[in-house]
């Protein structure tokens, strides 16, 4: 330990704040560009609803149709300086654009943990965070935007290229995946002739496919039909859902991907 002979200082001590400073900061950041994402997000989920292109034109409200300023698009700040409303209008603003930023913030700082390098990070982040803006519109809309679903595509066919990879398990695993739950809508549909799963629950398992590989989807597919099925009888006992009722599939999906993900990462 080394100390200045007539100012005694404990680098070791400085040099441990400054790692963890540096720590701290990092995961600040990760949090706002992961709010970011979450921001457009809900641009995502909104503009797909009413066929809007997701480009253009810039942001407006909803109700009055004015654009938004910079100042008043800052991720979950603005949402709670508005206390959710429009500043020209006073219109409501949805509450999906709070929750999905508020949730991509915390998804950016978990897959630092998760990742070894930035490129994975990247993967990883832009892999969950598809998954969970097409989860968070299938709760409000039940309706699963397919540009989000195709960022997450787009990451689990990168992660192709990581090491331990293997290319007949990624389109083993996209054939389970999405032929398992394709094969349940088909059947589903001649037995009582009406829907049991929705083309966005299909899609959504592709790149979950691509990404876990086959035997990854296989726990997807058990935990997902568990909690699902489990949610969907207390929402029945406690008088909250209808027996015809639907439930929405992909935050299942979503939370079975994550907990796959942790179990075949930890063990």
């Amino acid at each position: 330990m080394f100390k200045f002979e007539f100012f005694p200082f404990d680098f070791n001590f400085f040099s441990s704040f400054l790692y963890s400073s540096y720590h701290f900061i990092f995961y600040i950041f990760s949090f706002l560009w992961g709010a970011v994402w979450g921001s457009f997000g809900g641009t995502i989920i909104y503009r797909s609803k009413e066929g809007i292109s997701i480009l253009s034109p810039s942001s407006f409200c909803p109700k009055c149709k004015n654009p938004i300023a910079w100042k008043h698009k800052i991720p979950i700040l603005s949402y709670i300086a508005l206390r959710g409303r429009c500043v020209y209008c006073g219109g409501k603003i949805s509450p999906i654009y709070f929750i999905l930023e508020f949730l991509s913030g915390v998804l950016a700082v978990s897959c630092v943990f998760f990742s070894g390098s930035f490129i994975e990070f990247l993967v990883n982040f832009l892999f969950f965070w598809g998954l969970l803006t097409g989860a968070i519109s299938d709760i409000f809309y039940m309706a699963v935007p397919l540009p989000a679903i195709l960022f997450s595509t787009f990451a689990s066919f990168a992660s192709i290229f990581f090491p331990n990879r293997n290319i007949l398990d990624v389109f083993g695993g996209i054939i389970f995946a999405a032929g398992t739950l394709f094969a349940i809508k088909f059947l589903y549909k001649i037995v009582r002739k009406k829907e049991g799963l929705g083309e966005g629950d299909i899609i959504s398992m592709i790149p979950v496919g691509a990404f876990l590989g086959f035997f990854g989807s296989i726990y997807v597919f058990i935990i997902s039909s568990f909690l699902g099925g489990l949610v969907a009888f207390v929402l029945s006992l406690l008088g909250l859902k209808g027996k015809d009722d639907p439930l929405p599939f992909v935050p299942f999906i979503f939370v079975g991907t994550l907990m796959t993900f942790l179990i075949l990462r930890f063990t």
